[in-house]
């Protein structure tokens, strides 16, 4: 670190000048601080400029690496990175003995290749660091590196579990190889990268079936299934998810569960069972209704009476629910009430969804099935009208 103040700047800078024109016993330390001092002073080009006649100048002088790191570092600030590398390699090639300013090199190695894009060439320097008895703060901070570029860039966690056992010496039971498999594949599920997405979570529940991001890793599959409007697959996990008892994923779970055996599966005996168990936990009025609704519609195909008369009848009498509601929730109760021959409850829907809703299709509808409780009744009559 270099530390001047203002104050003392000028009296520094006419010290280190006067040294360097005497050709004093120190004037390699001098050359070296009047570098610093010009690119304090914003003047990186002669600076650039101080620092190769150290190095040239006195090759075996004690400053030489200091300055060659100084060079590269001054390289690195405005912007010429190729030049930066060249001069890190020289110190890593000629000062290996002194780990303290190779390693440092080496981080920055592994920082310039990361940032062009070379990630083979950035993960062998930061492995160079970890093989070259790095202190506490450096092993770590080289580890952290490594595991980015594993983890969130090659999107590998078990080559990065492998170097960590096998090369940085490190107990694999002390790796949570658990986080960083699930970590992956959540990162494919968020770019929206799905095929990618459903290989990594599939590798992760097949080795951790019981591990701790399990319950996450099931919703993420399922999400990503749903996606690929695989619903068969989707649906599976989305019930997994709901066997296991109230969770965080508990809720949209039996949601999306209901939807598709609804909607694509047409199974709606597990729709109504869901939508049910999705109504007697859900907070929220909007959503709620929209349960109640799904048991209303579910038990209507099936001609399930019970539910769609009493689920019928909340979605009557709630606030939320609109004319055109209204009218479907009359026609629906209406509807299986003459399947089941209960002509009287059927008449009085029947009528209401076409005195609200005239120039309906449901009131066509309607008006077929009144004509046709009248024949059922001998009422011929009034099956005409």
């Amino acid at each position: 670190m270099h530390i001047f103040t203002v104050k003392n700047l000028t009296e520094s800078l006419k010290r280190y000048n006067y040294a360097i024109d005497h050709n004093a016993k120190n004037s390699d330390y001098a050359l070296y601080q009047k570098a610093i001092i010009l690119g304090l002073n914003d003047k990186m080009f002669e600076k650039i400029a101080l620092l190769n006649d150290v190095i040239g100048k006195y090759p075996n002088s004690g400053i030489r690496p200091l300055a060659l790191f100084e060079l590269a570092g001054t390289y690195q600030d405005i912007g010429q990175y190729e030049k930066a590398y060249t001069e890190y390699s020289a110190i890593v090639n000629n000062y290996k003995s002194n780990t303290q300013i190779t390693n440092k090199a080496l981080m920055q190695m592994g920082l310039i290749s990361y940032n062009k894009g070379s990630l083979d060439e950035s993960i062998e320097n930061y492995k160079a660091v970890i093989a070259n008895n790095p202190n506490a703060d450096t092993k770590r901070e080289a580890l952290n590196a490594l595991e980015e570029i594993y983890i969130n860039d090659k999107k590998n966690p078990s080559e990065y579990i492998e170097f960590m056992k096998n090369e940085a010496g490190i107990d694999a039971s002390n790796i949570n190889s658990d986080s960083l498999n699930f970590v992956t594949a959540r990162i494919f599920f968020e770019s929206d990268s799905v095929d990618n997405a459903l290989n990594s979570l599939n590798q992760y529940l097949d080795t951790y079936d019981k591990g701790y991001y399990a319950l996450d890793a099931r919703f993420y599959r399922a999400e990503s299934y749903l996606q690929k409007k695989d619903y068969k697959a989707a649906v599976k996990d989305y019930e997994y998810i709901i066997a296991q008892g109230y969770n965080n994923y508990y809720e949209p779970s039996l949601y999306k569960a209901a939807v598709i055996n609804f909607n694509y599966l047409k199974n709606y005996n597990k729709a109504i069972d869901e939508y049910k168990q999705l109504s007697d936990v859900i907070k929220d009025e909007n959503k709620k209704y929209e349960a109640q609704l799904g048991i209303m519609r579910s038990a209507f195909m099936i001609n399930d009476f019970e539910n769609v008369n009493s689920y019928g009848n909340f979605i009557l009498n709630n606030p939320l629910t609109t004319d055109k509601e209204k009218s479907a929730a009359h026609y629906y109760i209406g509807k299986v009430a003459v399947h089941d021959k209960k002509y009287d409850v059927a008449l009085i829907h029947l009528n209401k969804v076409i005195n609200e809703n005239p120039n309906s299709n449901l009131a066509a509808e309607s008006r077929y099935l009144i004509s046709l409780i009248y024949y059922e009744r001998n009422e011929i009559d009034l099956a005409k009208k």
